[in-house]
């Protein structure tokens, strides 16, 4: 009888252990069973809502280790930090002599990370906000980037012009056999019939503006970063990144009109168009000495094509100006 106590007490403990497994539904956990927790993945996403950034992080057990770097400069910033068993993360980021400038704290959900980045002293924080880029078409979409941007290497004139003021003013500017000509519609109303007509009429432009197209540019280097160049002056230079695109809305693109909703920092190509820039301007006058519509824009958005060369758009409201490249 005392040989089969053993026994009997293992029976009863498993099928206890049977019942509270039915009861709570959840699966006892295999002790032995090992997981697989380190990776290297790359993820994209803003600072305030604003700064946008691309981190690449290596997790080797409860270490995290990589780079991050701001889509405005493309200057690697080395981070070294810890993530813990409910997936917690600190990250420290380094400068060029060794010492802590900035801290991200947060956590990692799935494919993001969201959290609060702040200086060491805490004098200032601001939001972060993460996500894994989608591996499955990440490389056909490097792949497709480089081969057009490659194609592009060059210098590409404006050559045309188009734009809209509220519901009634469309401008059309267009360079013919290296003449440039614009003109301006409106819609009035028949005095008589009250029906609305659209009368157009040509725009004289000073030598200032006709010196301005005649200079504007956009230029792709050998390296594959591309500018835009109006009188020899840069104005606004996208380096080249192989994952989505050069991306600083503040809010979400539904919120805009003339700007694509599907429009995601993780964008390459919509509908066969390379977007390469998305950017809010807090000061229009950013963008005055480049936008001779002067719609007063806080959004500009570049994007190219195979077939179409480059654009440039200019955005405010219900105002807008579209720059073609060829």
């Amino acid at each position: 009888m005392h040989k089969l106590f053993p026994i009997a007490t293992i029976t009863l403990f498993l099928i206890a252990q049977s019942c509270a497994t039915k009861e709570t539904g959840e699966d006892v956990p295999i002790a032995h069973e090992a997981i697989n927790i380190d990776f290297t993945k790359t993820f994209q996403g803003t600072i305030d809502g604003q700064y946008g950034i691309v981190m690449t992080l290596n997790r080797k057990e409860n270490i995290l280790s990589g780079s991050y770097s701001y889509n405005s400069q493309g200057i690697p910033i080395k981070i070294y930090g810890t993530i813990d068993n409910d997936y917690d993360i600190v990250i420290n980021e380094f400068n060029d002599q060794g010492s802590i400038i900035g801290i991200f704290n947060g956590q990692l959900v799935e494919d993001e990370i969201n959290g609060e980045w702040s200086i060491p002293d805490r004098s200032k924080t601001m939001s972060f906000s993460l996500s894994e880029f989608e591996k499955s078409t990440e490389n056909e979409a490097i792949s497709a980037k480089k081969e057009l941007l490659t194609a592009l290497i060059g210098e590409h004139k404006l050559v045309a012009i188009d734009g809209s003021m509220g519901v009634n003013t469309m401008v059309e500017y267009s360079l013919t056999d290296g003449i440039w000509n614009a003109s301006e519609s409106s819609i009035s109303f028949n005095d008589e019939t009250d029906a609305p007509m659209r009368e157009g009429y040509d725009i004289d432009l000073k030598s200032d503006e006709l010196q301005k197209m005649n200079s504007m540019k956009i230029v792709v280097s050998p390296n594959l970063q591309v500018s835009l160049v109006c009188n020899g002056k840069t104005y606004i230079r996208i380096l080249f990144k192989e994952n989505g695109m050069d991306y600083e809305l503040a809010n979400s693109p539904k919120e805009y009109i003339w700007i694509p909703e599907e429009l995601t920092r993780k964008t390459t190509f919509i509908n066969n168009e390379l977007y390469l820039f998305a950017k809010n301007y807090t000061s229009p006058s950013k963008l005055e000495q480049i936008d001779l519509l002067l719609v007063y824009a806080d959004v500009a958005i570049i994007s190219c094509s195979k077939k179409y060369g480059f654009s440039v758009g200019f955005h405010r409201k219900g105002d807008n100006s579209t720059y073609k490249f060829e």
